[in-house]
């Protein structure tokens, strides 16, 4: 459920910055204000983030578990959509730019994520059996969206 609502805010947020961009240069920059005031547009949508690639408990979110992937896959599809719509819009109204929110991204979330998906990984390498084949291959998408948000936040870092 929570990946569900985690896409239907993605969504909502593809659909504010589409309206923005379709309705002329002249209006965009109202568009961005008022985008800057929506409850979508706001650094609100980094603690959502947050909240589940660093649970309150600590340390990464738990794996293995096929729903926690899910969820986990959500949120970093989440935020690679912000970081990338952000970064070519030349806005910054969710903070995610920051050097400061690039840097806790960084070390607080992807990298305790990329050790504990590769572990993971790693663990499970010569383990045939199909529920640890299917566990394995869940992971690929995860890890497939984890490096490229890696790679955009250090390329956004190296700016």
């Amino acid at each position: 459920m929570t990946a569900i609502l985690l896409d239907c805010v993605r969504e909502e947020m593809y659909v504010e910055n589409c309206q923005s961009i379709s309705v002329g240069h002249d209006a965009l920059l109202q568009a961005e204000k008022s985008c800057q005031s929506s409850l979508f547009w706001s650094e609100g949508v980094l603690d959502l983030v947050e909240l589940i690639l660093r649970p309150p408990k600590g340390g990464p979110p738990t794996l293995p578990e096929d729903s926690d992937a899910n969820i986990v896959l959500s949120a970093l599809n989440l935020y690679r959509f912000v970081l990338i719509t952000e970064s070519t819009g030349k806005t910054n109204s969710t903070g995610v730019l920051s050097k400061n929110n690039l840097n806790k991204a960084y070390n607080e979330w992807l990298l305790p994520l990329r050790t504990l998906v590769t572990g993971i990984k790693a663990e499970n390498k010569n383990d045939y059996d199909q529920i640890v084949v299917d566990m394995v291959c869940a992971f690929n998408p995860v890890e497939l969206v984890l490096y490229r948000c890696i790679e955009l936040v250090e390329e956004k870092l190296k700016q």
